[in-house]
């Protein structure tokens, strides 16, 4: 499976993205883990400095023969998004 973590309107760091691995790619490791599978997490601050519930995890795998599979979460933090996030993709 090939992992690609994006940042938008926001600096990735190492332990973000350690931590984006460990959730989501364990979690999307249950229903594929094809060579040919693509696996797009992309983290966002919606609203920047204004705050609230405006982070957000949005996850997009490619699966053979084009199926795709999207969630979308968003919460007040990161991890709370990254969580939900890995929850509905392994449900």
């Amino acid at each position: 499976m090939r992992t690609i973590i994006k940042g938008r309107h926001i600096i990735l760091n190492d332990d973000l993205k350690t931590y984006v691995a460990a959730k989501i790619e364990h979690s999307a490791s249950k229903w594929c883990d094809d060579p040919s599978v693509t696996l797009e997490v992309e983290l966002s601050d919606l609203f920047g400095p204004k705050g609230g519930n405006d982070k957000q995890c949005e996850v997009t795998m490619t699966l053979p023969r084009g199926h795709l599979l999207r969630i979308e979460e968003v919460s007040d933090g990161f991890p709370a998004a990254i969580d939900t996030a890995a929850e509905r993709l392994w449900r």
